[in-house]
């Protein structure tokens, strides 16, 4: 789930 992506994951997510 979202709650379970890596700080990594986050991250990219993060800045699109």
């Amino acid at each position: 789930s979202v709650e379970a992506v890596s700080p990594e994951v986050f991250c990219h997510w993060l800045v699109g």
